[in-house]
């Protein structure tokens, strides 16, 4: 049986105590993570990639002071999940290629975004 990397971090490393923000991210994580359908979850590198983007798609919002699950942002999380499994099926990357960090990079480039587009996009108007 794989270990999953995103098990709770107090199961992985007892030592570490958590800040209230990471704790928070976590949750957060764990709540969306419930509304994700993995139509390959067999495949742990696709599974791993989604997981990374929504995991930095929630601290980028986090950081940018913006709630991870506002009703506004709550859909993004499927088109984030579609994008990345569109992509995988599309480039087929194997264990060796840079597919984790891609998919990091893409979930934080992400949630600027949806900053954008529900919060600042209306300044324009």
């Amino acid at each position: 049986m794989a270990t999953d990397p995103f098990l709770s971090i107090k199961d992985n490393f007892p030592s570490v105590n958590l800040s209230p923000s990471e704790t928070k991210a976590i949750e957060c994580f764990k709540i969306i993570e419930k509304d994700i359908i993995y139509s390959d979850a067999g495949n742990l590198l696709l599974v791993n990639g989604i997981k990374s983007a929504v995991f930095q798609s929630i601290l980028t919002l986090f950081a940018r002071g913006i709630n991870p699950l506002a009703k506004e942002i709550l859909g993004e999380y499927k088109d984030l999940t579609n994008d990345i499994l569109s992509a995988f099926q599309s480039i087929q990357p194997d264990s060796e290629s840079n597919w984790i960090e891609e998919c990091i990079a893409f979930g934080d480039k992400k949630a600027f975004h949806w900053e954008w587009k529900h919060y600042g996009s209306k300044e324009l108007f």
